[in-house]
């Protein structure tokens, strides 16, 4: 039985999201968190920057003996989970993705909207994902680096948030989207606010 904890890395807060999750139904393992709050956000950097950054994380939690890696950001995910998974073969490294598919399931009327940063959205991966799991569905896939600075100040409830809000959601309103994936594993923290704004019926 291998008794090291898994290592979880996002590029802030967000991953705390995912964190919360593993934990949940993983209640007898042990973790090390490290969230890059200093060079937050990720999502306007170049895919260089994002892997440099990336590596200097999973580095830090090499040194804490980690038996896996979690990377917690969809941002990294779809930039270089590949080019680090060929860095550090002798580790399990597990990717973040928007959930494409379980959005293009749930959806009634077949148009589904995606909220990420602007990094994920323009990204190769994520087209494919699209191509791959919402064959049949109109997708409005928008990317927005608003959203991540104010969740790392703690802006969750003020009213600066709740104005980027409104305008990152009404190209989502306007297309009349039933369903919505979040793109980001800060944007959890928003839930329940994106769901007053969007209503009852995404």
């Amino acid at each position: 039985m291998n008794n090291h904890p898994i290592g979880i890395l996002d590029s802030g807060l967000g991953g705390l999201t995912v964190l919360q999750a593993i934990a949940r139904e993983l209640q007898n393992e042990s973790f090390v968190y490290i969230g890059d709050s200093v060079s937050t956000p990720y999502g306007a950097k170049s895919p260089d920057e994002i892997y440099k950054l990336a590596k200097r994380l999973i580095e830090f939690l090499l040194q804490q003996e980690v038996k896996l890696i979690v990377i917690a950001c969809n941002t990294i995910t779809v930039t270089c989970l590949d080019k680090l998974r060929s860095d550090y073969s002798q580790i399990p490294i597990v990717g973040t993705v928007p959930v494409i598919k379980t959005a293009a399931e749930v959806s009634k009327n077949k148009y589904i909207g995606i909220l990420s940063t602007t990094q994920t959205a323009q990204s190769d991966y994520q087209k494919h994902l699209i191509e791959t799991f919402a064959n049949g569905c109109t997708v409005f896939n928008h990317g927005t680096d608003a959203l991540v600075p104010l969740i790392e100040q703690g802006q969750l409830e003020s009213s600066e948030m709740t104005a980027a809000l409104q305008s990152v959601l009404q190209v989502f309103k306007n297309e009349k989207i039933d369903a919505l994936a979040l793109g980001c594993t800060h944007f959890p923290f928003l839930e329940k606010q994106m769901q007053t704004i969007l209503g009852s019926n995404v």
